[in-house]
C-alpha cells in the first residue's frame, strides 16, 4: 500500500474516531462534577433490601431509621443510553417523587437528589 493511499485512510479515520469520543460526554451543567440525568426505578425506605444497585447512599447500621426518604435511581453511564447502573440516594424531605420521575443524581457523592432540570424544546 502507498503512502499517499495510507495518509488518505488516516484522514477519513481521524474524524471518525474523535466522533466516538465525543459522544461519551454529556454536556449537561455540573457532568464534571458527578451530577447525571436519571429516572426513579423504585422509592425505597432507609432499610429495605435493594439487591441491583451499583452504589446505596444509604446509612449502613442501626442509624437508618433516622434519615430518607430513598430513591433507587437509574442512570446511563459510558455515553451509551443502554448501558445503566442503578444507585439508591436519597431525596430531600420536601421532593415529592414518583416511580418514572426524571431526576438528577450525583454519581461521586451522595448528594440529595435534585429535580430535573427543564428541557428546551
Amino acid at each position: 500500500m502507498s503512502d499517499l493511499v495510507r495518509w488518505g485512510l488516516a484522514l477519513l479515520a481521524s474524524p471518525l474516531m474523535s466522533g466516538c469520543g465525543a459522544a461519551m460526554t454529556d454536556q449537561t451543567e455540573g457532568y464534571a462534577q458527578g451530577w447525571r440525568r436519571a429516572r426513579v426505578e423504585a422509592i425505597v425506605d432507609a432499610q429495605a433490601p435493594v439487591r441491583s444497585a451499583y452504589r446505596d447512599c444509604r446509612p449502613s447500621g442501626h442509624t437508618a431509621a433516622t434519615s430518607g426518604p430513598y430513591v433507587l435511581a437509574s442512570y446511563a453511564f459510558g455515553g451509551n443510553p443502554n448501558l445503566r447502573h442503578t444507585m439508591v440516594v436519597p431525596t430531600t424531605p420536601d421532593m415529592h417523587v414518583a416511580v418514572g420521575q426524571r431526576i438528577r443524581i450525583n454519581i461521586r457523592h451522595c448528594d440529595a437528589a435534585l429535580p430535573a432540570a427543564p428541557t428546551a424544546n
